[in-house]
Order: structure tokens, then sequence, then C-alpha cells
């Protein structure tokens, strides 16, 4: 049996908040923190250029 992928891992998490403010899905939100976390961008202003420099490969998968 495989390890399971880290997106499947973060879709586990149970997602809390209400429904109008979920304008993205909890797992890609922690993916693109997990992502910038690693690339050492520490505060949210450069996790959101993070995110939009690499929006479409996050998106992937």
């Amino acid at each position: 049996m495989g390890l399971p992928s880290l997106i499947s891992s973060l879709s586990l998490i149970d997602d809390r908040r209400s429904n109008k403010n979920k304008r993205y899905p909890l797992p890609l939100l922690l993916l693109i923190d997990f992502c910038a976390s690693i690339s050492k961008h520490d505060s949210c202003y450069t996790m959101q250029d993070y995110a939009q420099a690499h929006e479409a490969s996050l998106r992937e998968l």
C-alpha cells in the first residue's frame, strides 16, 4: 500500500468555516500555506505573492 498524497491528507481536515466564507477549498489553502512556508515565505503578503506566482501549478494538484 502506497503512502497517501499530501493533498488527500489535507482533504481529511474538517472545514469548520461557514458556507459564506468558503471562497476557496480548504485543502487548496492549506497546500498554499505549506508550500509557501517551506519556501521561506513567512508573512501573509509573501504567501499571497507565492500563491499568485504558482496558481496554475497549485490548482493542478
